[in-house]
């Protein structure tokens, strides 16, 4: 049901009108959608890693079904009990909010094509529509949010969000 109200939301996306965005504790909303996913976990361990607390301006029902398609994808690629880390930084005005498995990560030319619609690498284990990771990319979009993966260490795949800062006046 998730992943279809993403799809519909996604495709509803007008280009020309941004979302409107609020500073979202990021914190808050990443431990809501870790908790509405835990049946799907298995045994896979979570680690909310940052202690530092930070805001991020976005929609955010956009911004949890984003987290919910990163966290989807990971449980999907990365092997039973192997650990998927989510974190966030600030790098010059910019939250970025990061998504890591233990899988087998993403070869560098599938990078950008993974965001494609239907779009999916073939493996052993996993198996999806190939509609997930576009929605993600295209709500991130329509909040002036940008969407890529890049290795994670040692192993596996991590997917960025990179989101403006809300700051304190």
């Amino acid at each position: 049901d998730r992943l279809v109200d993403s799809i519909l939301a996604s495709v509803r996306v007008v280009p020309d009108q941004p979302a409107p965005v609020t500073p979202v504790d990021l914190r808050g909303l990443v431990e809501e959608v870790v908790a509405s996913l835990r049946p799907l976990l298995g045994r896979h361990r979570v680690v909310i890693a940052p202690a530092i607390r930070l805001h991020a301006l976005a929609d955010p029902p956009r911004l949890r079904q984003i987290v919910e398609h990163l966290v989807e994808n990971a449980i999907k690629y990365a092997p039973p009990d192997t650990t998927i880390t989510i974190d966030w930084e600030l790098v010059e005005g910019v939250v970025r909010l990061g998504v890591s498995d233990e899988g087998p990560g993403i070869p560098e030319e599938w990078r950008e094509r993974i965001f494609e619609p239907y779009a999916r690498r073939d493996t052993h284990t996993a198996r999806g529509s190939g509609i997930g990771l576009y929605a993600a990319k295209r709500l991130g979009g329509s909040m002036g949010a940008r969407l890529w993966c890049e290795p994670a260490r040692p192993t596996g795949a991590r997917f960025v969000v990179a989101l403006p800062a809300a700051v304190a006046v």
